[in-house]
């Protein structure tokens, strides 16, 4: 009972405060929290027990059926022994779904480096083209060999959709992707970018692009950024305008730079929807774990402590 009292104050208070910036809970999280995954209606945690607790907005609710859980995102849970449950509304497994080792958006990376596409009411597919794959992030893969491939890929002549690989990303050790951007992190430690430049996602100014064909400058071959080094870590979100993307360093910090639409970055109010140059985002503890979706964001700090930001300040 005590425990979920607890988890009900945290809550309460995100919905309470829109934090912006960066706001701790920690008073509110006497446990350990191993990991968070935000969503469009709340958040899902995933307590150190490897129990699962769903926030929809208007209550907390504790998946009582599901234990062992390792990772969660998008209403499914990802178990030790490799199989996939969904987790809200109703709690059942994936059938079909064995030896997973990751969860995306509707899809599944398996432990022999194979994809599989599912959902509820279909048996799971597996994807022809994909092997050896070690991530899968927002409709793009990454190969064991630093390659990255974009999963649904349209070919001009048939309008299908056919994994290719994306020319340009070598050496890659983690991506995020979310749509039509994708972030990659070198594994020298420095970061590339693929995609449009609609509010300074390329590390570049977008008002210093002029073009009468094309509103928003495109790389079509990954873009480095230049100050950013010694990351460990890349995301990205799409806060209905532009992307908002973050990189998280070696020490622990983490950086913002994209969209600020309704302050999707974390840095307060900087007198601009957007910023090319990565910002440290300040006033808080070492990174341990971060997730984003939209312009929510949820950190759990190396000291166990829980933060968030979404949209503006409270009255």
């Amino acid at each position: 009972m005590k425990k979920t009292a607890s988890l009900l104050l945290i809550l309460t208070i995100f919905i309470l405060n829109n934090f912006f910036p960066p706001q701790s809970i920690k008073a509110a999280t006497p446990y350990s929290i191993s990991n968070v995954h935000s969503n469009y209606l709340g958040a899902s945690l995933l307590d150190s027990d490897g129990s699962i607790w769903n926030w929809d907005s208007e209550e907390l609710t504790r998946v009582p059926e599901l234990r062992d859980i390792i990772q969660v995102k998008y209403g499914y849970g990802l178990k030790k022994d490799g199989t996939v449950w969904e987790t809200s509304p109703h709690t059942y497994q994936i059938v079909g779904l064995e030896n997973i080792i990751s969860i995306g958006s509707s899809i599944a990376l398996k432990s022999d480096g194979t994809v599989w596409r599912f959902s509820n009411d279909t048996y799971p597919e597996k994807i022809d083209g994909l092997s050896d794959i070690v991530q899968i992030s927002g409709g793009y893969a990454l190969k064991s060999d630093g390659t990255v491939w974009d999963i649904y890929h349209v070919t001009t002549e048939q309008s299908i959709t056919v994994p290719e690989q994306i020319q340009g990303f070598e050496n890659i050790s983690m991506i995020s992707g979310d749509n039509s951007m994708v972030v990659a992190l070198k594994k020298d430690g420095t970061v590339q970018v693929l995609g449009k430049n609609y509010r300074g996602e390329l590390g570049r100014d977008p008002a210093d692009f002029i073009d009468s064909d094309t509103k928003y400058e495109e790389a079509y071959e990954p873009v480095n950024i230049p100050t950013l080094s010694n990351v460990k870590a890349v995301y990205v979100a799409s806060p209905n305008v532009g992307y908002a993307l973050f990189a998280l360093k070696e020490d622990g910090s983490l950086w913002s730079w994209g969209s600020h639409y309704n302050g999707a970055l974390g840095i307060g109010d900087i007198g601009s929807s957007y910023t090319y140059i990565p910002t440290k985002i300040t006033g808080i503890p070492k990174v341990k774990q971060f997730d984003t979706i939209g312009t929510t964001s949820y950190i759990i700090g190396e000291d166990g402590s829980l933060w968030t930001w979404d949209l503006t300040p409270a009255d």
